[in-house]
């Protein structure tokens, strides 16, 4: 449907970098939707040199309800794709007038021709304005053929997602786009994709579940995420960790309990391996104030209490059951040690607590 001076329902943000073989399909798959009202398709280039952006301008770039955007490239700087993919979100994002957006990589594309339609009419009732956004299931399609992905178990209805302990693909939600205004930009100007934005968007909202599939996730070998090394990924997860709790406060060790394999990666890692440019990355980690990803790229040259505070922080999620065990009968002992020590009690009750605590070591009830 062609926009007009009536308000733009759904805004749908493509990003492109390379994929002359599939953005057809991507594109495509917006336009065979099933929709009843006004749409836009923002499509952000990052650079591309494969004629890929050639053919969006020839084949789209006349369409009324599809605007291109490009973002130049300079191969004098070194960056993480990911970075760049953040950018152009965001940019994309400045430039969505919807009332509602849905993001796809240009590798991808929806399966469900009535993904909009019903997913919008859904979150337009006043009783379900407590959502921020509503996720989908997805197909992976592996070597031509497709599969069901079967990783979040919970049936059809809303949640709350703030342990963000569960994988749903961004693209398969449709979103509010005032859950995404606000979001501090000096902290994810460059890690605000998948599931950085799905944990922003817990944290405005309930999330409505369907585990009917609507989008297909194109797995490709050399993509951002599969082609690097699993200390990478880690270095990355730690990184995104780190700006979430700079992000919504609280403890930074919670913002690490779900993903503490990543830490327990870096830590035990004697070299980095040859994929992770040292030089770039700890740029990035100061930039971002990233605390705990910093300090496990310099653990060999830290300064002894440096050492100590990252090593209590691995052992922390290495062992947290045993670790905190260990905190709460040190933090009993320290109250102990401070009420022998207070004037307020008198020699008869710390003579009390003393065989109270005797007989708790020695298994003997303390009337003996």
């Amino acid at each position: 449907m062609t926009p007009t001076n009536a308000r733009i329902k759904l805004s749908c943000l493509v990003t492109n970098y390379n994929q002359i073989e599939w953005i057809e399909e991507a594109i495509e798959s917006i336009l065979n939707q099933n929709m009843d009202f006004e749409y836009e398709i923002l499509i952000g280039d990052d650079g591309s040199n494969d004629g890929s952006l050639e053919l969006l301008k020839e084949k789209y770039g006349e369409m009324p309800q599809i605007r291109i955007f490009v973002q130049d490239r300079d191969s004098s700087i070194k960056e993480f794709p990911n970075w760049r993919h953040s950018r152009l979100i965001f940019r994309l994002l400045d430039e969505a007038q919807g009332e509602y957006v849905s993001i796809l990589d240009g590798d991808d594309y929806f399966y469900d021709t009535n993904h909009f339609r019903h997913k919008i009419a859904f979150l337009d009732k006043d009783k379900n304005k407590d959502c921020a956004a509503y996720y989908g299931n997805m197909y992976r399609l592996i070597d031509g053929k497709l599969e069901l992905h079967t990783s979040v178990p919970y049936p059809k209805g809303k949640y709350q997602w703030q342990n963000d302990l569960i994988y749903i693909h961004l693209s398969t939600a449709v979103i509010r786009k005032k859950a995404l205004e606000n979001v501090p930009r000096n902290i994810y100007y460059e890690e605000f994709a998948d599931w950085q934005i799905t944990t922003w968007l817990a944290h405005k909202g309930l999330f409505f579940y369907d585990p009917a599939p609507c989008f297909v996730y194109r797995v490709l070998p050399r993509s951002i995420w599969h082609s690097v090394s699993t200390e990478l990924n880690a270095l990355r997860i730690v990184i995104v960790c780190e700006l979430n709790y700079q992000a919504y406060g609280g403890k930074r060790i919670n913002s690490y309990k779900s993903r503490r394999k990543s830490v327990i990666t870096l830590y035990e890692l004697k070299k980095l391996p040859d994929d992770i440019d040292y030089e770039m990355w700890n740029a990035f980690t100061i930039k971002y104030h990233a605390k705990v990803a910093h300090m496990l790229l310099n653990k060999n040259s830290l300064k002894l209490t440096e050492k100590i505070w990252l090593l209590v922080f691995y052992l922390r999620l290495k062992t947290p059951l045993l670790m905190m065990g260990l905190c709460r009968r040190f933090q009993g002992y320290c109250i102990g040690i401070g009420q022998l020590c207070s004037p307020k009690h008198s020699m008869a009750e710390k003579r009390s607590l003393i065989k109270k605590w005797w007989a708790r070591i020695t298994n003997m009830p303390s009337d003996k």
